[in-house]
């Protein structure tokens, strides 16, 4: 009698096992596709199919989302690594490796030569607003959502707008304090619901930003006031990646509660009764 009323605790055992794994599993992160810059296709002086950008002198990053008048958004362009300011130049060079890749875009401004090199010029005082598109699965919880990476700019400062919600200080970038430099060293940035405090102002600008389906990121760079030429402007983004959390199908939630149910039960039954 006891080794059946063993068999029969270790088989609900078991199978309370599999109920959590099965919830487990459900809850398991899923990726969705972001692209680095500079990647496709790769090579110097190539438009960046998965990148556009417009200029302006108006400062849009409180709300990049609302765009000027006649706004007309072009292909960024590959910056050759060759041309200054990469190179021997004071940009960081292109770096990551893999899927994790990324190289310097930039606005198809006039190129002029220098030390024997062509290099991208940009007005100055002047906005430069890059976008992606990236699709987030319909089955996903939105406040799990996160997106991380590394990027450098020229110059500081670097702003970013989702779905046309200005998402302010987001990436820390304490070289601007020196001399404005954004461009020599990259920058972590993390963006969602899971970096701010849940139900305060920051949270819900984060959470509230996505939507399930098509998004659209915007990172706004501000090419300084700097006279006379050279004068560059520019973007890298490389370890990019997306992620969230799917939400439990009914089903689900339905294995959890037996899962639960099934657990209490085996304990009240192993619970010492009074005599």
């Amino acid at each position: 009698m006891c080794e059946l009323v063993f068999r029969k605790y270790s088989v609900l055992l078991y199978a309370v096992a599999i109920l959590v794994g099965m919830v487990g599993a459900a809850r398991a992160d899923t990726y969705f596709t972001m692209y680095n810059t500079g990647v496709a296709p790769v090579g110097d002086y190539n438009t960046d199919t998965h990148w556009s950008y417009y200029s302006t002198t108006t400062d849009p990053s409180v709300n990049p989302g609302v765009l000027p008048a006649n706004t007309t958004w072009a292909p960024a362009y590959v910056v050759s690594a060759e041309a200054w300011p990469l190179g021997t130049g004071p940009w960081m060079q292109n770096t990551g490796t893999g899927s994790g890749r990324g190289n310097w875009i930039g606005p198809q401004m006039g190129s002029m030569l220098f030390g024997g090199k062509w290099y991208p010029t940009a007005p100055p005082s002047t906005y430069f607003v890059y976008q992606q598109s990236f699709y987030i699965p319909t089955n996903v919880d939105l406040s799990k959502v996160l997106i991380t990476g590394v990027l450098a700019s020229d110059n500081c400062k670097t702003t970013v707008g989702m779905n046309g919600t200005g998402l302010g200080n987001v990436i820390s970038m304490p070289d601007c304090a020196n001399n404005g430099n954004s461009f020599s060293v990259g920058h972590t940035f993390e963006i969602g619901g899971m970096n701010a405090k849940f139900g305060s102002a920051a949270y819900e600008a984060y959470y509230g930003a996505f939507q399930p389906g098509w998004n659209t990121i915007q990172f706004t760079v501000f090419n300084d006031s700097t006279t006379g030429s050279p004068n560059p402007t520019g973007l890298v983004i490389w370890d990019l990646l997306g992620r969230a959390q799917e939400v439990p199908e009914p089903m689900t939630a339905g294995l959890m509660i037996a899962g639960i149910a099934a657990a209490s039960w085996l304990r009240r039954r192993r619970s010492p009764r009074s005599v």
